[in-house]
């Protein structure tokens, strides 16, 4: 993790959810290649440059809702290259969305800010034997390959054999004849959780997989000692994670920059 002084509006937001969302994901980044921390004004949490994705990100913010201004000021000051995205977390971000599409960034996508304790129950919970927590060399190739769907841009590879043994890392796979069906991880920080990556690909939806993989990861979260774990949801997976009992705390808009800024 990275030593910079903890913001305190970002560490009480959402009584910690933004604070978790963004401090774990700079941990699960860091299992595949180092984290630059830089300093921002409070609100802004810079956490890498992003090279981790299928489009041209260079540089990924993640940030409060409520000084859009500022937080362009901000991101305009540092070195951060052409392709940005913009993580803006608050209550009702959609509020600051005229400031940032009249900066030239365009909304990619609006996920919701989860989250839930870990308990016993989860510690207790059988876990289908289907479900893997290490994955082979073999099955690592494949589920790159679906998970990336032909999109090749930064080489990206969404699984490597680091995350079979990175510190603080859960993971659950399932394959189906030899072929991935669903996977999704969570890393653990000071026994906070971020669950992040899951996924039922589109020839194993309906068959109750994303389920399957949620209550392993909890499981294993237990396991491994968390008492909270946070997430953020698409429209797709909200009614999942709903029914096991994660509350939304807030919203989180998700922009995106071209060459002009």
């Amino acid at each position: 993790m990275s030593d910079r002084p903890l913001d305190p509006t970002f560490a009480a937001a959402f009584d910690g959810a933004a604070r978790i969302y963004a401090e774990n994901f700079e941990a699960l980044i860091g299992i595949v290649h180092p984290v630059e921390t830089r300093p921002f004004p409070p609100g802004v949490w810079q956490h890498f440059r992003n090279r981790r994705k299928w489009y041209r990100t260079t540089d990924e913010f993640y940030v409060l809702q409520g000084d859009p201004e500022g937080v362009i000021r901000a991101i305009r000051a540092t070195d951060a290259g052409p392709h940005q995205v913009i993580d803006v977390i608050g209550a009702d971000p959609a509020l600051d969305d005229p400031v940032y599409r009249a900066a030239g960034y365009l909304l990619d996508g609006v996920e919701m800010l989860m989250d839930r304790p870990i308990t016993m129950s989860d510690r207790e919970a059988s876990v289908d034997p289907g479900v893997v927590s290490t994955l082979t060399s073999m099955q690592i190739d494949k589920l790159n390959e679906v998970w990336n769907n032909g999109r090749t841009a930064n080489d990206y590879r969404p699984m490597l054999p680091a995350h079979n043994t990175a510190a603080g890392l859960v993971q659950r796979f399932i394959e189906v004849d030899g072929e991935p069906a669903a996977y999704g991880r969570a890393i653990v920080v000071d026994r906070n959780a971020l669950l992040t990556d899951v996924n039922t690909f589109p020839s194993f939806r309906r068959r109750g997989l994303g389920r399957i993989i949620m209550l392993a990861l909890q499981n294993g979260l237990a396991q491994a000692g968390a008492t909270r774990v946070v997430l953020t949801a698409t429209e797709m997976g909200l009614p999942l994670y709903e029914q096991l009992g994660y509350r939304t705390r807030g919203q989180v808009r998700i922009y995106v920059s071209d060459d002009e800024n």
